[in-house]
């Protein structure tokens, strides 16, 4: 996709990509996940104080177009993926693939020797098609209501 540019996290981003993770589950992940579901994994707009202390505590790339945050990943420093969300307007055109490679790039560079995440049924595909394996099927409850979603690894 053209215009779209990747870049670092700043503290300024985060009540934006609080917005996408909210649009993102709620509307984006409705292919696979029930409304119940995705209320109960996002019942309301992350609280910032804590959204900024979950985000600053790892490496992010922000992917923008036209300076509009349009999907984000994360990277923890024990190699697990933490966040990867696309706006749904945004999505199948490129964007979480084009992420993933970079997160994979830093990955390398910091000599990272397992990557982790826990990728949801609709996240679940990309991470199959750039490499990552299916370790376990899992069921997490979130607000006493059940979610599915795969453990994966990648040996970058």
């Amino acid at each position: 996709m053209t215009g779209i540019a990747v870049r670092p996290y700043h503290r300024r981003d985060a009540p934006s990509l609080a917005r996408l993770f909210l649009r993102a589950v709620r509307g984006g992940a409705k292919r696979r996940y029930s409304r119940r579901q995705r209320h109960a994994w996002a019942p309301r707009l992350p609280a910032l104080s804590g959204w900024r202390k979950r985000l600053e505590r790892q490496t992010i790339l922000v992917a923008t177009r036209h300076h509009r945050a349009v999907g984000f990943m994360t990277l923890r420093d024990d190699g697990v993926l933490d966040l990867a969300f696309v706006d749904p307007a945004f999505a199948g055109r490129g964007i979480g693939s084009l992420l993933l490679r970079k997160i994979v790039e830093i990955a390398k560079a910091r000599d990272l020797e397992q990557l982790h995440t826990d990728a949801s049924l609709i996240a679940y595909p990309l991470f199959r098609r750039h490499g990552w394996t299916a370790v376990r099927r899992q069921t997490v409850r979130r607000r006493g209501v059940k979610l599915i979603n795969i453990r994966m690894e990648l040996t970058p």
